[in-house]
């Protein structure tokens, strides 16, 4: 398949990305996209690399890509489930954050009437159904559930149970962060059920099962990436760590990618460019690394490294080269690059 054609290809499954806000992605953003990573690698990246990468990005997009039928596809699945009618369970769904907040984009895609949407807990509902994208360290959901237990304080005749509905977890671990929550909402008699359409972890304990880009130890000498890790002091803690790198030896049971040497070139280039974004950046936040935001600033990690993306918006989680940058910002760092999708900022 001709460079072209992948670029097609990839412009296809993101056709619908934030639709209505930006102009369609064609064919011709993703080569121009790829023209600048190529540019920052010119070192090593020569014509079949292209190739690579783009496979490469066509293989992780195409599996943590969520268009708006796919989403509407797991939500009719979920919606029948709930048992929903006059002698069932009085349900109603929550939409509590902000209106440009994943939530509330989701929530407008129920398209049901028999469902109320609720901004704040009532009376008179037996059970809350709570859907967002997706969690990666669990704080965000930790802080409404919270919001949530004071509301039902309030509350004469509570709701018995909620529901997180999440089209992906990335992390088993993100339960230890909603204990407490939890814990309040338990001593008012309401139970908190989880449902994941996907479920998985950045890596397994042994490092076979990959579903995040996590770059070859093999790249861990290169100027770029010390040049990175030498950019803050917090960062010199946990430069020498093993936990920054994936082990080239093990055969990786792959999720994202069609092949490694896929995973190997488009790894190397989002670290690469990253790194090299941040050299172009003064105003840097120690917290976004070349693949996307972690959760602490003493996290030994280049980025979460997801690929995760709906229609409605990126993943700060995913590689900063994706959906960082503003060729139209004026006096601004941002304008030095165009990503293919740009984030909206929440």
């Amino acid at each position: 398949m001709s460079d072209v054609d992948l670029a097609t290809e990839i412009s296809s499954i993101i056709a619908d990305f934030r639709q209505g806000e930006i102009v369609r992605r064609s064919a011709a953003d993703v080569l121009q996209f790829t023209d600048q990573i190529q540019r920052v690698c010119q070192g090593w990246m020569n014509a079949e690399e292209r190739t690579l990468f783009l496979e490469g990005l066509r293989d992780s997009l195409k599996s943590q890509y969520w268009s708006g039928p796919k989403i509407s596809i797991e939500l009719e699945r979920l919606l029948p489930t709930l048992r929903i009618g006059p002698t069932r369970s009085t349900w109603a769904i929550l939409n509590i954050q902000d209106m440009y907040s994943s939530q509330s984009s989701l929530v407008n895609k129920v398209g049901r009437t028999d469902i109320p949407i609720i901004s704040a807990v009532i009376e008179g509902v037996d059970a809350l159904l709570y859907i967002d994208d997706a969690t990666f360290t669990g704080k965000t959901l930790a802080k409404y559930l919270g919001v949530i237990a004071e509301q039902i304080k309030t509350i004469e005749r509570r709701p018995s149970k909620i529901l997180i509905w999440h089209l992906c977890e990335y992390s088993s671990e993100v339960k230890e962060v909603m204990k407490l929550p939890i814990e309040k909402l338990a001593e008012q008699g309401v139970s908190v059920l989880f449902h994941q359409v996907d479920q998985f972890r950045r890596r397994d304990a042994d490092g076979r099962a990959a579903v995040a880009m996590i770059p070859s130890r093999n790249l861990a000498t290169l100027p770029t990436v010390q040049k990175f890790l030498k950019s803050f002091s917090s960062f010199k803690k946990f430069s020498d760590s093993d936990l920054l790198w994936r082990d080239p030896k093990i055969v990786v049971n792959d999720r994202m990618f069609g092949s490694i040497e896929r995973r190997d070139v488009v790894e190397r280039a989002f670290l690469e460019v990253g790194c090299w974004l941040r050299s172009k950046t003064p105003n840097w936040n120690a917290l976004m690394r070349p693949f996307g935001f972690v959760a602490s600033f003493s996290e030994p990690s280049l980025g979460f490294g997801s690929m995760f993306c709906t229609c409605f918006n990126s993943s700060n989680t995913s590689p900063v080269a994706l959906w960082w940058g503003d060729p139209d910002a004026k006096f601004s760092s941002l304008s030095i690059w165009k990503p293919l999708l740009p984030r909206r900022p929440q």
